[in-house]
């Protein structure tokens, strides 16, 4: 089944389902991650502007962690 974005790009079902389970330990640990991110942000240790933002990449399963200007979107 193909499925066709806002972007005309077409994907499959196929290609998501072949994620690999998060085991529960590191979910655990990306739900901490998350916490403390949304501290960092709620705090505004990095000022009015910016914002943390953390991400898991789907094909390291590496975390990616930006800090972005919230005026532009942009990273800094």
């Amino acid at each position: 089944m193909d499925i066709t974005g806002a972007n005309g790009a077409a994907s499959t079902l196929a290609a998501v389902a072949t994620l690999a389970p998060v085991p529960p330990e590191q979910a655990a640990t990306n739900r901490n991650v998350i916490r403390a991110v949304k501290a960092v942000n709620d705090a505004g240790i990095l000022g009015d502007n910016n914002e943390i933002t953390f991400q898991i990449d789907r094909n390291s399963r590496l975390p990616l962690i930006r800090i972005i200007d919230r005026t532009t979107n942009y990273d800094q």
